[in-house]
């Protein structure tokens, strides 16, 4: 598991907390010392231009870690989309065919249980052959040009992936700015 992504995740949950001095605020910045990582209020006025960007529609999110998932739906809506969730490709396939006219991307690990990232999007695919995807990974590049050899419309963010750099992947995409 990323260190980024635990801080992320702890930041996030640090906001709805009323904690005591020196409880999980002490601990974050320990931590953000210790990681070299920016405390949440200078990563707030860093972020602040993304988070302004109005996305629109739907985003079908699909990762079977629950952690990297919830704090995806987060940076997404935080961008302004509104987010489908599935945890496996089997599970994203039902929620496509049900609201596959509101979807505008798909954003896909690419190693998933059951039915791997690939082998979604080409399913996906079958029912609407324009769908603009973006593939995540903790491998690099070259796995995904592997196993995706023939995707248009596709595109590649490597994991820990950063609020900015999502939203430019995801306007390059939805712009058509991709092979």
């Amino acid at each position: 598991m990323n260190h980024e992504l635990v801080l992320e995740h702890l930041r996030l949950e640090s906001r709805t907390l009323q904690c005591a001095p020196g409880g999980l605020e002490g601990i974050l910045a320990a931590a953000n010392s210790t990681l070299g990582v920016r405390p949440p209020a200078e990563a707030a006025r860093t972020d602040a231009p993304a988070a302004r960007q109005s996305g629109r529609g739907t985003i079908l999110l699909v990762d079977d870690e629950e952690l990297v998932r919830d704090l995806t739906r987060r940076m997404l809506e935080r961008l302004g989309y509104r987010v489908l969730t599935a945890h496996d490709g089997w599970q994203a396939l039902e929620l496509f065919r049900v609201h596959q006219d509101d979807v505008v991307c798909a954003l896909l690990d690419l190693t998933l249980p059951r039915m791997d990232g690939a082998q979604t999007l080409r399913e996906l695919r079958q029912l609407r052959a324009d769908l603009p995807a973006i593939v995540s990974s903790g491998y690099d590049q070259t796995e995904l040009d592997r196993r995706l050899v023939d995707e248009e419309r596709c595109d590649f963010v490597q994991k820990p992936y950063e609020l900015a750099v999502l939203r430019n992947k995801l306007h390059e995409v939805l712009s058509g700015g991709t092979s």
